[in-house]
């Protein structure tokens, strides 16, 4: 069973997507933090925090990905 529900993941997923990613080497370009639940600091590879949510979505990263909420 997941932690947390797929609305609330989702509104994550929103606010990642408002994260700098740096084209060359696809790490974020800044801080991504969820409060009391996770943080990702700059530098981090992008497929890291794509696998974190993948695990967190009772749907997967997919259905966040290319699904409208």
């Amino acid at each position: 069973m997941k932690k947390y529900s797929d609305e609330l993941v989702r509104s994550w997923w929103e606010q990642f997507g408002d994260i700098p990613i740096n084209e060359e080497d696809e790490t974020l370009d800044e801080d991504f933090i969820i409060p009391d639940v996770v943080t990702f600091e700059k530098g981090t590879d992008k497929e890291d925090v794509w696998h974190w949510f993948d695990n967190e979505s009772s749907n997967g990263l997919y259905r966040l990905m290319f699904s409208d909420p």
